[in-house]
């Protein structure tokens, strides 16, 4: 389900291609080209408080 079956996109043939097959890596690149500036460093762990759910 929401796959095109058996398309050719610019020439290229495809038995099946969905939304992250084609603009998931468009975007992606795009991201890496805007961003380079941007650090990848992860997010600071939240106070525990915010873990523990009032419990």
């Amino acid at each position: 389900m929401g796959q095109n079956p058996n398309i050719t996109i610019n020439g290229r043939y495809y038995a099946g291609v969905d939304g992250a097959d084609l603009a998931g890596g468009q975007w992606g690149r795009f991201m890496d080209a805007a961003t380079p500036e941007f650090s990848n460093t992860p997010f600071p762990q939240p106070p525990a408080a915010m873990l523990s759910r009032g419990r």
